[in-house]
């Protein structure tokens, strides 16, 4: 291989090229090094999965071009801001919960003709 495929590429780091792909019958791939043979990288059928489902999702690399850049950076950045405004409403609504709970144990203390103190 003279270029990067989906399972042997560099996210922000970069990978020795050129280098041999072998694929073996059960689709385990291993990247070696032409020169000493030296393996650079294997991809069993956990570590593909783990791939798309965990570093695809989580460096947005799932096509070439869009990886990297600007455009890469201004979509991680729209991601990252609703996920903060999930994170801060749940935060919230916790809050107002825990609060409505906590009123709920504590007694109130009642005057004699039965309205609540201050």
């Amino acid at each position: 291989m003279t270029g990067e495929d989906a399972y042997y590429y560099g996210h922000h780091e970069p990978v020795r090229l050129p280098a041999w792909r072998v694929v073996l019958a059960d689709g385990t791939r291993y990247h070696l090094d032409p020169a000493s043979g030296e393996v650079l990288a294997s991809t069993d059928a956990a570590a593909r999965g783990f791939r798309w489902l965990h570093l695809g999702l989580h460096r947005l690399d799932f096509s070439r071009g869009f990886d990297r850049g600007p455009n890469w950076a201004d979509a991680m950045a729209a991601l990252l801001t609703f996920a903060g405004a999930a994170a801060a409403t749940g935060v919230l609504l916790a809050w107002r919960r825990a609060k409505t709970d906590l009123g709920r144990l504590v007694p109130r203390r009642r005057r004699a003709n039965g309205a609540p103190q201050p």
